[in-house]
């Protein structure tokens, strides 16, 4: 299965007399929690409401761990850990917590994911 795009046209930001086209990755849908859940039940031994209830604990646990400045490594599925947009400053001394503007939450996803992606195929919707 292949991955669609659309083709999207834009002005050229160095030249805006040039429009040019562009391939934007397309949505071919999306699999909500509980499909996710139903396919992991038909697959394993657990119930639905022993996945869900694990996969719940696990946000949780993982927003607890990650407010307290540590990454959260989950196995094959990748890494999440909190960065920061911040202000420079003169001297070391005038850093505080008020130099930090907005915190982001960054996924690195897991060597298998980016293995997927070097091999994955793309058609236009």
């Amino acid at each position: 299965m292949a991955i669609p795009y659309t083709i999207v046209k834009q002005k050229n930001p160095r030249n805006t007399n040039q429009t040019l086209y562009y391939p934007r990755a397309a949505s071919n849908g999306v699999v909500e929690l509980e499909e996710i859940i139903y396919k992991l039940e038909q697959m394993s031994t657990l119930s639905g409401a022993d996945i869900e209830a694990v996969l719940y604990g696990l946000t949780d646990l993982a927003a607890r761990e990650l407010s307290n400045g540590k990454i959260v490594r989950f196995g094959r599925l990748g890494s999440f850990r909190i960065t920061f947009e911040a202000s420079a400053s003169e001297s070391k001394e005038t850093i505080s917590p008020d130099n930090i503007r907005k915190a982001k939450l960054r996924f690195q996803p897991h060597q298998r994911f980016k293995q997927m992606l070097s091999t994955v195929e793309f058609k236009e919707k």
